[in-house]
């Protein structure tokens, strides 16, 4: 089965359908790939978007950090709000959606000779 899925910045301010890093690989993607698929997200946001969404990000980056060393299966889906955002941004978030299979598992120890 493959493991599917994506990280989205949402909201008004982002232009529709959003800025989004999906994934398709035979690997579920480990803490590490799941930190630079949210690192690619942010680099598709402006300067404002990714201002309104640091403490957004960091919760995100919190949530990955705690994830069971085997990973979360999908179906799963979690957004992290951005609280009390200005009008113009309302409903804005970062988002994290996994289809199939599963993602945010620890990298693969390295045996040392």
């Amino acid at each position: 089965m493959p493991n599917r899925g994506q990280w989205q910045a949402q909201g008004n301010d982002v232009p529709r359908p959003g800025h989004c890093h999906p994934w398709n690989e035979p690997q579920a993607p480990t803490k590490d790939a799941a930190r630079a698929h949210l690192a690619s997200v942010g680099s598709m946001c402006t300067q404002m978007q990714r201002q309104l969404r640091v403490d957004a990000v960091k919760r995100a980056l919190l949530y990955i950090a705690r994830a069971p060393a085997a990973g979360i299966p999908g179906f799963h889906m979690k957004s992290f709000n951005v609280r009390s955002p200005p009008l113009r941004a309302r409903r804005a978030r970062i988002d994290l959606e996994i289809t199939t299979g599963s993602a945010l598992r620890d990298s693969p120890a390295v045996a040392v000779p």
